[in-house]
């Protein structure tokens, strides 16, 4: 019987094929077999074979198999030949020759010898033994080039990519090595893993290759640094990180460049500027930049050419440089790391200068982009609580120096708004930090919230730089105050008026003597009420009640005023009507409730004048019987019909400079010594009045001879050809000494209360202590009275002295600092 096989079997030789050209092409290499192009005549295999085949008569065709014929018996030994050859091939840089067989034979061979022949074990040692040569020949390769420095990197990388693309052929190749035999193998590496582990060990761990490496790079780095322009051979460098990574040796690497980078910066800076120690106590920095300390420091280096401001831009072109390079020769993940160290090694030691030789110019050029810049370096590196002292330094010192210069006080509150207002700015643009909790969405940059320290910074310095002379802010903030409430908002929007006030007001917040201000305000207020000043009533109530809500309570007292206007305006309502006059007004108030003594300054009034007093007075006593009218004339006005060779002119004087108009009635020339003795005026005040008539801008007498200053010999005359383009002129009072004047007469009259204050707060504490010793006593007090002012702790050793001395306290007999009280 015929078997299945025979039947199977192809013959030797037969005559049912014919001698035809194959369309397959074989060209003995060891890629795959390719396909020859038909010509065009050919439509189809068969068409062709059939066309050739007819024109043969019969014959013998023998029939050849081109490839590799193996017989069952030798099929383990070929593949064993191909799997073993084949890493020998991938792993010789030197050889040309192309793999033992094709890709598919290959991959065929190792599954061959590792599944079905079960000899992974040899392969694999096989496998080991040609990486080892490898790597141990490129070792020697890279260490024997004659290449120096940067021009070696290019050969190691062209030997990584080499060594990369043939591990990563066997590893393709060699798959069923690596997941049938390898992954059943306790602490066996695979075939990749174990590749680059002896990559590492030969080429990275050898110490020459190594320090070439590094020397190189270190080389680039520095030739970059120094000359600010990229190297000829910068594109390999990225390529040696992505080699360097690959290998699993980026970390340590990555050490070493932000070393090499902080070394190479401190070298610049060292060769710069030298080395400064910074200061780590951003306290004892503080009180030393204001004791002055850092300035020599900051002017040596200004004298050697190095100016603070300057060196800032350097910093800030380093770090911009270097965040440039990273961002196109290192991995992400190191971007961060290398600007670190580099902000570091420019600015170790250099914080405290640096931050003090540029604050200050970037505050008065208003440079805000300068100081963010400034403010947050500074943050990255440690160093914000420095820059925050140097601006509370800066910002105080500034505040001392116009609070000193007596000679520009009426500037003195305008200037402190500016500052004020450019610190505040400095400290919501610039010294400012991203506030992700109030960040509504991640689409749109997060909000900015200034530095509260920064803010904290600034009140301190207001209040430390007040004490700078102590009671004059205050007054000059009352005074401030006084002029925008005299006039008004003007052209100005109500809302831009209340800003304004609000400003003033918020530097009334760091002062310490709230009665300076308070008494100042409140003289300053009746002066406006009588004189009709304000620009509005409704809105001196408003200040006063927030004065009173916010700041003070006993400011309530100022609405007696108010009170005593009201009243007065009622009463001469009636006198006029029961006499039939309406040339005079008349306040009439109540002592106690105005914040000013009466001036008993003697003058002679006219007789037409006194007539109408002496009416009025008459009236009062008949309507209020027990009550006495005492005229206080400081602060009388007068309009007053003059006529002048242009016309006739409404003029606004104060009463003083009335009484000596009408002198020239009947007369063409007065000479002082007759002014003087007609009118019993003050000498002081004559001076001034008669200043303010001869000597302004608006000249209703004319002085002979002609000067400043009032002298005794001086004549007057009216000056009958003044003229002015307004109908009602107001001839200002020349106030200036008598402010003074009465600016000390107001300081010693608060120096005095204050005393009573002290007194009166000692006094009710140790009636409620009985005992207690004077520490606590002097901070009990301090308590007491500091809604109103600080007291010099002087000044309460002195008050507790006369509290002794007047038997309202004694002194233990043993304990001399311990007091008791006397009931």
């Amino acid at each position: 019987m015929t078997s299945i096989l025979s039947l199977l079997s192809l013959p030797t030789s037969a005559t049912a094929f014919t001698d035809v050209e194959s369309n397959i092409s074989d060209d003995g290499s060891a890629s795959p077999l390719r396909k020859v192009p038909r010509l065009d005549s050919d439509s189809d295999i068969s068409s062709a074979a059939r066309s050739k085949s007819a024109g043969r008569s019969g014959g013998v065709v023998n029939i050849s198999i081109i490839g590799d014929h193996i017989k069952t018996s030798n099929m383990e030994q070929y593949y064993q030949s191909i799997a073993k050859r084949t890493p020998r091939f991938l792993f010789t840089r030197e050889s040309i020759a192309s793999l033992p067989s094709t890709y598919e034979q290959v991959f065929n061979s190792c599954r061959y010898v590792v599944s079905v022949a079960k000899d992974g074990a040899t392969l694999y040692t096989v496998l080991k033994l040609e990486i080892q040569q490898c790597v141990e020949k490129l070792a020697r390769e890279l260490t024997s080039s004659k290449e120096e420095g940067v021009q070696w990197l290019p050969k190691f990388v062209e030997i990584c990519e080499w060594y990369e693309t043939q591990v990563a052929t066997l590893q393709s190749l060699f798959s069923f090595l690596d997941q049938i035999y390898v992954a059943k193998q306790k602490g066996l590496q695979d075939i990749g893993s174990h590749a680059y582990s002896s990559f590492n060990s030969h080429v990275f761990g050898n110490i020459g290759i190594a320090e070439r490496l590094r020397s190189g790079i270190a080389l680039w780095a520095e030739h970059e640094r120094k000359t600010n322009s990229q190297h000829a051979l910068r594109e390999c460098i990225p390529k040696l990180m992505t080699h360097i990574a690959t290998f699993g040796q980026y970390s340590a690497f990555e050490q070493f460049y932000i070393d090499m980078t902080r070394e190479q910066y401190c070298r610049e800076v060292q060769d710069l500027i030298g080395t400064f120690g910074g200061h780590p106590d951003a306290e004892k920095f503080y009180i030393n930049i204001t004791g002055g300390q850092y300035s020599k420091q900051v002017q040596d280096l200004i004298d050697r050419g190095i100016k603070p401001t300057e060196y800032f831009e350097h910093v800030r072109k380093r770090i911009q440089e270097e965040n440039a390079r990273s961002a196109d020769v290192l991995p992400p993940q190191s971007w961060n790391a290398v600007r670190i160290s580099t902000e570091k090694a420019l600015l170790d030691g250099n914080v405290d200068w640096l931050a003090l030789g540029t604050l200050r110019s970037y505050m008065e050029a208003r440079d805000f982009k300068s100081l963010s810049d400034l403010y947050k370096l500074y943050v990255r590196v440690g160093g914000e609580k420095v820059l925050c002292a140097v601006f509370r330094g800066y910002t105080q010192t500034s505040i001392s120096d116009i609070v000193t210069d007596k000679a520009r006080d009426d500037e003195m509150v305008h200037r402190l708004l500016e500052l004020r207002e450019l610190a505040n700015i400095a400290i919501s643009t610039s010294f400012c930090d991203e506030d992700y909790m109030g960040a509504a969405s991640t689409s749109a940059p997060p909000p900015t919230k200034g530095n509260q320290e920064f803010v904290y910074a600034l009140s301190d310095a207001f209040t430390h730089g007040f004490k700078a002379r102590r009671n004059k802010p205050a007054e000059m903030i009352a005074t401030y105050l006084d002029k925008l409430m005299r006039r008004g908002q003007g052209a100005s929007s109500e809302d831009s008026h209340t800003a304004a006030l609000d400003a003033a007001l918020a530097l009334y917040r760091f002062t310490e003597d709230k009665d300076v201000f308070r008494t100042f305000y409140h003289r300053q207020l009746a002066k406006r009420l009588l004189l009709g000043r304000s620009a509005s009533d409704d809105v001196e109530k408003r200040m006063l009640k927030k004065l009173q809500d916010d700041y003070d309570p006993e400011f309530g007292q100022a609405e007696k005023m108010f009170k005593d206007l009201a009243l007065s305006g009622d009463l001469v309502q009636e006198f006029r009507r029961k006499h039939g006059q309406d040339e005079l007004y008349v306040n009439v108030l109540e002592r106690g409730g105005w914040p000013f003594s009466l001036q008993r300054t003697r003058i002679d009034l006219p007789a037409e004048m006194q007539e109408q007093l002496n009416m009025f007075t008459k009236f009062y006593d008949q309507k209020h019987q027990g009550r006495k009218l005492v005229w206080d004339h400081a602060l009388s006005t007068v309009i007053l019909k003059t006529h002048f060779e242009a016309g006739s002119k409404d003029l606004s004087l104060s009463l003083y400079q009335t009484i000596i108009v009408l002198l020239f009635t009947d007369v063409d020339e007065v000479s002082f010594t007759d002014i003087k003795a007609q009118t019993r005026m003050d000498d002081a005040e004559l001076r001034l009045t008669l200043q303010s008539l001869a000597c302004g801008k608006k000249k209703v007498l004319l002085k002979v001879p002609p000067g400043k200053d009032i002298m005794d010999w001086d004549k007057f005359r009216f000056n009958v050809g003044f003229t002015d383009p307004r109908q009602k002129i107001h001839i200002n009072s020349i106030q200036a000494k008598v402010s003074e004047q009465e600016s000390q007469y107001t300081q010693t009259a608060i120096e005095s209360d204050r005393k009573s204050t002290l007194d009166a707060a000692i006094v009710r504490i140790m009636k409620g202590r009985k005992e207690l010793a004077y520490e606590k006593l002097k901070v009990a007090v301090i308590e007491a009275v500091k809604g109103h002012f600080m007291p010099p702790v002087d000044l309460i050793k002195k008050r507790v002295d006369w509290c002794v001395e007047n038997e309202y306290l004694e002194r233990d007999e043993k304990d001399k600092s311990l007091f008791r009280y006397v009931a």
